[in-house]
């Protein structure tokens, strides 16, 4: 869902995108020696960054459930945070509800400096656009 999350910021506006186009996929950030100490891994992958702005997205669905994979992310996102990303967790619980998407995109606009739009028309385009990723998308949330 790395991939739906990422068409939903980078989708124009009139489909229900954010329409903020230059992103990077599984963006390497190497663990300065000062911050070993808190992470086991030498390095991290943010699965969306928008490096405009410094925000780092990153998709939790179910596999993100287990109690050495939650330790592993709170690491991490403690880590990337430290080192002065601003990182959102996008959940498959929110991508799976339409209401709870619509915030959650809200506030990575905000995070990316974006206008967000709620209007009702935008909602709908962004919901079926949620609806379109999750279709041709052959995985679970």
């Amino acid at each position: 869902m790395e991939t739906a999350t990422a068409i939903m910021v980078v989708a124009k506006r009139s489909q229900g995108g954010l329409g903020y186009a230059k992103i990077e996929l599984n963006h390497r950030v190497d663990v300065p020696s000062e911050f070993k100490y808190l992470a086991k891994a030498g390095y991290f992958e943010i699965d969306v960054y928008a490096p405009a702005s410094g925000t780092g997205i990153e998709y939790n669905g179910s596999d993100h459930l287990d109690k050495q994979r939650s330790a592993s992310d709170a690491e991490r996102m403690a880590v990337l945070s430290a080192l002065g990303f601003r990182m959102i967790v996008l959940t498959g619980t929110q991508f799976a509800h339409q209401l709870q998407l619509h915030r959650a995109m809200n506030a990575i606009a905000l995070a990316m400096g974006l206008k967000c739009d709620r209007s009702e028309a935008f909602q709908k385009r962004q919901n079926d656009l949620r609806e379109f990723v999750i279709r041709h998308w052959d995985g679970g949330l």
